[in-house]
């Protein structure tokens, strides 16, 4: 089972925050306004909205056949005006399952806790809060029984972990006194239309059916552009996913409370997560091979210092010593380097002749760079920023980017500002580009 794409999280998170803000002004200011301006409807009548509230307030739900048989001797004070809407008059007071499926999805999505668990919270779940942080303990079932553990969570404002489970308590706040006994302790309760009372916990709330029609009333779609249909697991997947990418791919902090095993295979093992995985693969690779590539660069000083030590010359290129010579001289040279050994090329077979083009000797192990080739160097690094202009940064990091790279870190601040200059001013004079094949910007490309 895959994580949610990124796009969907987000939509599904957009509609519970925005859920969420509707309930708490219904369930708050609304509900407290319209509570506070009724009467007990025994005096003041049942035709009037807020004493109706009134009457839920402080004696909880009433069924249809209760209501309509409420009766005063007053004439128009009957209670003939609500009929068609008693559920219109519970949920001005009390949540609905859609109100708590917009907070425990998000709560989900915010913390990672497994459905269940996040099901089973009771209302004194928060513990020890303490600098904007607050454990939340929950009952975790497994195979040989249960276990409390504890889970430390932002805390604050609505946003936050905390300051959700905080805000649940304050919606159900009115519901809950006159919840039936075995759930008032449950965190999840709510008024239930067709039973006509308010319960809720494990045993009567159900979250993936209330997220249906949640997902319904906000038109929420999954990848293939079908009416979504949460699955809760899949939401503490999002969640790891998430956090995985955000910490890129540390196992060990994804594996909190579980095996490395376990969090290996279940959670970073998952379609989304895959192109984080090549990715590092490739960048692994890449960075394997920079450091496998050990390109000499020969400063002007220390280049007179080998020509006079053939046997140190002849160590650090790794060359035989007669060969020092002709390696220092250019008879070994190519276009952008000089090269140790051209038959003996990392890129193909021993004996014969290197196979790659010239610009994969900044790449190359047999590649010896001095300052006899830095107008050369140059002459290609202002080519390249050429070929920048009219490249997708994409497709020029893949091609060029490494190059590039490496001449702007590993070749030039080798040398001094004064020999850059001059082999600039070299370059400039020469024109050495014109040995350049024609596609890449040499003789015969603007003919």
């Amino acid at each position: 089972m895959d994580a949610y794409p990124p796009q969907i999280a987000e939509a599904l998170r957009e509609a519970c925050r925005r859920h969420i803000r509707d309930a708490v002004r219904r369930l708050t200011v609304e509900a407290d306004a319209l509570v506070a301006a009724g009467e007990d409807p025994l005096v003041g009548g049942w035709g009037l909205r807020e004493n109706v509230l009134w009457y839920l307030d402080r004696h909880g739900p009433l069924t249809v056949r209760e209501l309509m048989a409420h009766r005063t001797r007053q004439a128009g004070m009957g209670p003939e005006p609500w009929e068609g809407r008693h559920r219109e008059l519970h949920h001005a007071v009390f949540p609905t399952a859609e109100d708590l499926a917009a907070l425990y999805l998000l709560l989900v999505l915010s913390t990672g806790l497994e459905p269940e668990c996040a099901l089973e919270l009771s209302v004194d779940c928060l513990k020890n809060p303490t600098r904007g942080y607050v454990e939340i303990e929950y009952i975790k079932r497994r195979r040989h029984g249960s276990e409390l553990n504890r889970m430390r969570v932002r805390d604050g404002g609505a946003s936050t972990p905390g300051g959700l489970v905080r805000l649940v308590l304050r919606l159900t706040r009115r519901a809950r006194v006159h919840a039936w006994e075995e759930s008032k302790s449950a965190l999840w309760i709510y008024w239930q239309d067709r039973r006509g009372r308010i319960s809720g916990g494990s045993r009567h709330f159900r979250p993936r059916h209330a997220a249906g029609l949640f997902c319904e009333r906000y038109d929420l779609r999954d990848e293939d552009g079908e009416r979504m249909a949460v699955q809760l697991r899949r939401l503490r997947k999002t969640y790891k996913a998430e956090y995985y990418r955000a910490t890129k791919g540390q196992l060990p902090l994804l594996a909190r409370g579980h095996s490395a095993e376990v969090a290996a295979a279940h959670y970073a093992d998952i379609p989304s997560l895959r192109p984080l995985h090549e990715a590092a693969v490739a960048e692994g690779l890449t960075q394997a091979l920079e450091e496998a590539v050990q390109l000499r660069v020969i400063p002007p000083q220390r280049e007179a210092e080998l020509r006079q030590d053939t046997a140190a010359a002849a160590t650090e290129l790794d060359v035989r010593p007669e060969e020092t010579k002709m390696l220092m001289d250019g008879e070994m040279d190519l276009w952008l380097s000089s090269c140790r050994d051209f038959f003996n090329s990392p890129f193909g077979t021993a004996g014969q002749a290197c196979p790659v083009p010239f610009w994969s000797c900044l790449d190359c192990s047999n590649a010896v760079i001095t300052s006899r080739k830095l107008p050369a160097v140059l002459a290609y690094l202002d080519h390249l920023e050429e070929q920048r202009q009219g490249m997708s940064a994409e497709t020029f990091s893949l091609v060029h980017g490494r190059t590039r790279q490496r001449i702007l870190t590993q070749i030039l601040p080798a040398f001094p500002d004064a020999v850059i200059t001059e082999a600039r001013a070299i370059a400039e004079a020469t024109s050495p580009l014109e040995n350049l094949p024609p596609l890449l910007g040499g003789i015969g490309s603007r003919q």
